[in-house]
């Protein structure tokens, strides 16, 4: 534990020096997101009812609408291509991928068609190198630090005890204050491994029931193309159930547990908050399925 302590001290160090680096509100894009999310909402939609040429033209548009769209459109902007067999479009979004994300493209997605996958990634090996030596390695030091801590807490079994519990507020602050440095630890910025390692830290930060210290700049990040609206519904519904005054109803019910229970119209109203933020219908993103033994497993729906 003494180790880990001087771990803490020793990021929460770095997290607070050089504050000239920080980033100034007059630094922060003005770009927003809202009517790129509604376009490939629409796009899945018409993928989910085969309509590939439609879905084709609306992922276009909402991918040529922003600097940097989300790796999971252009994943899907990509099994969409190969269906139609437009590969000069396929090598464009492979192409953003990895010069964005040091992705490939699924390779299940190859499955159908005469394509030779690994021959096709051939060339994009080559851009995913360059584009992981461009993530900021210093960022991807102290969140993977960050992690390592919040997973040892856990597995040592010590995380109900009273400074288990602190290690996720120290966590999340020296996070924050990594933030005013670095910015929003995007995928772009920090690769998609690190990226999820931060927001396993958000996830984890419960003591912020009422998001004082999460919500807006979360939101934010949601707006700006840094975060996506599923990960950002799954925080607020998860404090619902951490809330000192009882667990609150969920917000997004991104966690649809209690959705079949709703009225008529507090679906709607369910659906009015999702559709806000850039997110599908339950029924569309999904698939709610009752066990036998009357458990409940949810399947997304891509």
């Amino acid at each position: 534990m003494y180790l880990k302590l001087l771990i803490i001290l020793t990021l929460v160090y770095s997290c607070t020096t050089n504050k000239n680096n920080s980033k100034t509100s007059s630094s922060i894009k003005q770009e927003t997101f809202w009517a790129y999310y509604k376009l490939c909402n629409i796009a899945r939609d018409s993928f989910s009812k085969k309509n590939y040429i439609a879905a084709s033209a609306l992922f276009d548009q909402a991918i040529r609408s922003v600097e940097r769209p989300f790796w999971q459109d252009l994943q899907k902007a990509i099994e969409t291509e190969l269906i139609l067999n437009n590969i000069s479009s396929v090598k464009n979004y492979s192409s953003a991928l990895a010069s964005t994300y040091a992705l490939y493209p699924y390779k299940k997605y190859f499955d159908t068609i005469q394509i030779n996958y690994n021959e096709f990634i051939k060339e994009y090996t080559p851009i995913i190198e360059q584009t992981k030596k461009q993530f900021n390695q210093q960022y991807i030091a102290i969140i993977d630090s960050l992690f390592y801590i919040d997973q040892s807490i856990r597995t040592s079994g010590k995380f109900k005890d009273k400074n288990g519990k602190n290690i996720d507020s120290l966590n999340t602050h020296c996070l924050l204050k990594s933030i005013e440095r670095f910015g929003f630890p995007s995928a772009h910025k920090v690769g998609i491994k690190s990226y999820n390692y931060a927001d396993i830290i958000f996830t984890h930060a419960d003591f912020d029931f009422d998001n004082f210290l999460l919500g807006d700049l979360l939101y934010l990040a949601v707006e700006q193309g840094d975060y996506t609206p599923k990960q950002y519904a799954s925080i607020i519904d998860r404090r619902c159930n951490f809330h000192p005054s009882g667990s609150k109803p969920y917000v997004y019910f991104q966690i649809p547990l209690g959705y079949e229970d709703l009225s008529e119209t507090e679906k709607k109203e369910v659906q009015k908050r999702r559709k806000a933020i850039g997110l599908r219908s339950i029924e569309s993103s999904l698939e709610i399925v009752k066990l036998p033994n009357g458990d409940i497993k949810i399947i997304p729906i891509n």
